[in-house]
């Protein structure tokens, strides 16, 4: 313990000298900043004695008086060469400047609005804009001065007032992920010493919050440094672009094994990642709840486009706002992104990440990637690059590299092989460095190589909207970096722009009977009122309201209905096998018509071969056995069939059941906590 409080103070020590040179360096750019801009500005001043309403001093008191001072004389139009002044003069003109300024904010601001101060020429115009626009352009030198010298200080003051949990008041449960360098645990943060190592007997009155850690491998090289880039990463994110990553507490160091073992912490958010949904054989209308908040309507394919362009949104979305911020992560992948309970798209795993705005971790002889999912060019920049010098310069130079070398296109590549493994089934059950080496066969064409050998692996959600999303797909798999499409010009695409309201469900709260041609016996097309919860009861003139429900037609051929198709009910849940796709889906019959057919919410005369009694009523039988807030363990699909600690969240109408973990889970696959 003593040595560990040696190490801590060392470093503590070490962080503070670090940010007083940064400190004292950014305010020596800034001073010199200011210092151009005043020299710039005033050597452009020319001053002449007038007799005007101007400011003396008395004492030490300002006040205004008609004495002759120094005043603004506009230059003549046809000179071409500015005048310049002896430093006797600049030196005698601040502090009339300070003492009309002074004046103006005594007398309410007229004076100056009618005393001018500095009569700028169009060349220092244009200097002006031209450093304004560089101090704006990507990764932002003003936001950087900010964050340096504003934002830090206050993170760690927040820091140290927050707290992070210590060993003896953390129960960490199941392992959720395991890397190279670190494990991640599922835990709880408690008040006090819970006295047990099992999340499931912890005392809910104790529990403080639930968190989620990662335990870095100390043993392995280069562990560390990562576990510390990982920690800068993911401060940085949390002050320059907040929601994009997991929202992070801080670390701590305990040495319970006799050795030290960094921990780093973040608050529970969801433990879910799209790797794992993806794993999944219904993927991706087993996100479709979460991510949409409601279910889709309409053709499999409208409904899998509608999942896959939210989640592409959300992943772009995230990038453009980490490339603002002068991020780059290197390591874009399903097993890095997150899912959170509320459908939010998360970014993890920031070890491999550099910041380019300030050079932090980038080496550049070193190249961290996934060659599966990394571009050609496998380094962020060439590998001439030199190595980066102090932080407040490489702030300074850090708009050039950016022009130059554009390495947010790092990422959009990886956005690109996601969005095709999202979309197309083939792409997305073959592994993903068979697809990689399939791109480099092919020279980097994903056109060439569907149109040669690759064009039954089902393409139909990108070839939507007239082949929008497969457009967007060359666009970021392009192999050339300059002409790849980035983050934030992919948001503007006509694919992730497009959106249809007929994809949208209504609230069945405020919808209580179909509306049904008589005539046709087809379903009308609801119309967006119906979204407005002002819905009315309409009953087709075919239709008699019964006890027990609503029955169609009347007579001989209500009564041929009846028995044809006696098998289902009007206002049963039944699946429905489309011809469309193949896949069942669930329908509630509305009609019973005379040929033996049923008119469904999804579509009308559906053959009675193609219907099936639904599993929903054995499925909630199963549920009930389960109640919200419950602790319960769940058989994970995608890790082995390892049994899963999770909370109920809510017992759905077809019989499954949302957890923590994931929604519409099978009830099958759920016990009781133990």
């Amino acid at each position: 313990r003593v040595q560990h409080c040696r190490i801590s103070r060392r470093e503590t020590d070490m962080r503070v000298t670090r940010g007083m040179q940064m400190g004292a360096a950014w305010a020596t750019v800034l001073a010199l900043v200011v210092l151009l801009s005043g020299r710039l500005c005033l050597s452009k001043a020319t001053y002449i004695s007038q007799p005007v309403s101007t400011i003396s001093r008395s004492g030490q008191r300002l006040h205004l008086s008609n004495q002759p001072t120094l005043r603004r004389q506009v230059p003549k139009p046809l000179s071409t060469t500015p005048t310049r002044m002896s430093r006797k003069v600049e030196i005698k003109a601040i502090p009339e400047l300070v003492y009309l300024a002074a004046g103006a904010i005594e007398s309410g601001g007229s004076f100056l609005q009618n005393t001018p101060l500095v009569d700028a020429s169009p060349p220092l115009l244009a200097l002006g804009a031209a450093a304004a626009a560089y101090l704006s352009l990507k990764p932002g030198i003003g936001g950087s001065l900010v964050d340096a010298l504003l934002l830090a200080p206050i993170q760690s003051a927040l820091n140290v007032a927050q707290g992070v949990p210590s060993r003896d008041c953390m129960v960490v449960g199941n392992k959720i992920g395991a890397g190279n360098f670190g494990d991640v645990f599922e835990a709880v943060w408690t008040k006090t010493p819970a006295g047990t190592n099992m999340m499931a007997m912890v005392d809910e009155n104790n529990i403080k919050e639930r968190i989620v850690v990662k335990r870095v491998k100390m043993q392995e090289d280069g562990a560390l440094r990562l576990g510390q880039v990982e920690q800068y990463m993911n401060r940085r994110l949390l002050r320059g672009c907040p929601g994009v990553a997991a929202p992070f507490i801080g670390s701590f160091l305990s040495d319970e094994t006799g050795e030290n073992q960094l921990w780093l912490v973040w608050k529970y958010d969801g433990i879910g990642t799209l790797k794992d949904y993806m794993s999944e054989k219904d993927f991706p209308l087993n996100l479709e709840r979460v991510v949409l908040g409601r279910e889709g309507r309409g053709s499999k394919i409208e409904r899998e486009l509608d999942v896959v362009r939210d989640l592409t949104r959300q992943l772009l979305d995230a990038l453009s706002k980490m490339h603002a911020a002068g991020i780059v992560h290197r390591d874009i992948k399903p097993d890095n992104l997150l899912i959170t309970e509320s459908g939010k798209l998360k970014i993890l795993d920031l070890g491999a990440a550099v910041d380019l705005r300030s050079g932090y971790n980038y080496i550049p002889d070193e190249a961290i990637l996934d060659p599966a999912f990394a571009p050609p060019e496998r380094y962020v920049l060439p590998e001439t690059t030199p190595k980066p010098p102090p932080s407040p310069i490489a702030a300074l130079l850090s708009p050039l590299i950016w022009i130059q070398h554009q390495p947010d296109k790092f990422d959009t590549y990886s956005a690109g092989v996601i969005l095709a493994q999202m979309s197309v089934p083939g792409i997305r059950n073959m592994d993903p460095k068979q697809f990689a080496r399939t791109l480099v066969s092919y020279d980097q064409d994903v056109a060439d190589w569907r149109l040669r050998a690759a064009g039954s692996l089902g393409w139909d959600v990108l070839d939507t909207n007239k082949g929008s999303g497969f457009k967007l797909l060359t666009s970021l798999l392009e192999s050339d970096r300059k002409k790849r499409i980035s983050a934030e010009e992919a948001l503007s695409h006509p694919f992730l722009r497009s959106f249809s309201v007929s994809n949208l469900i209504p609230d069945t709260s405020t919808i209580k009977e179909a509306i049904v041609s008589p005539q046709s016996r087809e379903r009308t097309p609801l119309t967006t009122s119906a979204y407005s919860g002002s819905a009315k009861k309409t009953l087709s003139t075919g239709s008699k309201k019964l006890q027990g429900g609503t029955r169609s037609g009347s007579g001989i051929g209500g009564i041929i209905g009846g028995v044809l198709g006696g098998k289902y009910s009007v206002g049963e849940i039944v699946e429905y096998r489309s011809k469309t796709n193949n896949d069942w889906v669930l329908a509630k019959v509305t009609r019973v018509n005379a040929d033996g057919s049923f008119d469904l919410d999804i579509r009308p005369k559906a053959d009675p071969k193609l219907l099936r009694k639904s599993r929903s009523q054995e499925m909630l039988s199963a549920a009930s056995a389960y109640s919200k807030g419950q602790r319960v363990q769940y058989k994970s699909t995608s890790n082995r069939g390892q049994w899963v600690d999770a909370v109920v969240k809510r017992i759905n109408q077809d019989g499954t059941v949302d957890l923590d973990i994931r929604p519409k889970a099978d009830p099958s696959n759920l016990r009781a906590a133990r």
